[in-house]
């Protein structure tokens, strides 16, 4: 089993911050999630689970100014679980796509604070399977039941700021260019051969997947 599979974008290693791509795409659904006191919430895990099935579709983690997309969701019934750290977690209703176009593409999520147990330590056993730490999006492959059986190139669809398009070309934060480590260990593939790669191996292969859209000076090909 591999422990980590490392994506990071190559855009020859620049050190500029990206956040996360917000476009005018009529293919878009947007969310905007703010605290009790109208506050912008930035670090918000947004999962989206198609509603018959409660399968794992996409997770996005919303930006600094609270906002989420989700591009070109399939026509179907669907709905969101919203999670952060102090906040209570939150469940939406089911949705209808093509959304009701007279409703908008765009919902507020209101979160709010959990205090109940600050003063107590629960260590916790599960994991969750999106983690925003210290600059990086950790997915912890195993941590979602709807993974089992699947490929680590359909764990990535499910990725925030992950998009592969029907040639197979895999993106993060909308550039192209990634480069994949395995436990620490660069494959040199890219393309069809990298698609190839991650479609054929088991998601059970997999432990970790990093995600990396600010590299550190160790992984600079400069």
């Amino acid at each position: 089993m591999y422990k980590t599979l490392i994506f990071i974008l190559l855009l020859l290693l620049l050190k500029t911050s990206i956040a996360q791509p917000l476009t005018n795409d009529s293919s878009g659904f947007f969310i905007n999630i703010i605290n009790e006191h109208q506050q912008f919430l930035q670090g918000i895990t947004i999962e989206l689970f198609n509603a018959p099935k409660k399968n794992l579709v996409k997770s996005v983690i919303s930006n600094s100014k609270g906002q989420a997309v989700f591009y070109k969701i399939k026509d179907g019934e669907y709905y969101f679980v919203l999670s952060g750290v102090g906040y209570h977690g939150q469940t939406s209703r089911v949705y209808t796509f093509p959304f009701a176009s007279g409703l908008g593409k765009k919902q507020t999520f209101q979160l709010a604070q959990d205090i109940s147990n600050m003063q107590d330590v629960t260590i916790i056993g599960t994991r969750p399977f999106v983690q925003h730490v210290h600059g990086k999006v950790l997915i912890n492959v195993d941590a979602a039941v709807t993974n089992v059986g699947t490929s680590v190139l359909e764990v990535l669809e499910k990725s925030p700021g992950v998009m592969i398009d029907r040639n197979g070309t895999i993106s993060l934060q909308a550039k192209t260019g990634v480069l994949v480590l395995i436990d620490d260990k660069q494959t040199y593939l890219s393309g069809a051969e990298l698609t190839n790669l991650l479609s054929s191996m088991s998601s059970s292969q997999v432990d970790v997947i990093e995600l990396l859209a600010n590299p550190p000076a160790k992984y600079d090909a400069g």
